[in-house]
């Protein structure tokens, strides 16, 4: 789908439970609101700024449900945030 990137491609936020868990249930209506909307694509995990907060695991477990979430509707951008370029390459 990266040839398919054009237009607006959206952030979105990663909602956290009390415990600081991540909230997987909040991922899915922010998608097909944004979709609703008119985006053209999506990007998790990144600009918002919570993206460098979350281990490895949990970035993981993010873009996987935000892949489920858009369905092969839009493209989905993994937003990168980390504070070495290793890091970013593992």
């Amino acid at each position: 789908m990266i040839d398919q990137l054009h237009g607006v491609v959206a952030p979105f936020t990663t909602a956290f439970k009390a415990d600081g868990a991540i909230d997987f249930s909040a991922i899915k209506p922010q998608i097909d609101w944004l979709i609703g909307n008119g985006v053209h694509g999506v990007a998790g995990g990144g600009s918002t700024g919570e993206g460098h907060a979350l281990d490895r695991g949990e970035y993981q477990e993010l873009m996987a449900a935000t892949v489920e979430a858009a369905a092969g509707r839009v493209p989905v951008v993994a937003g990168i945030i980390a504070n070495t370029t290793a890091e970013v390459a593992r």
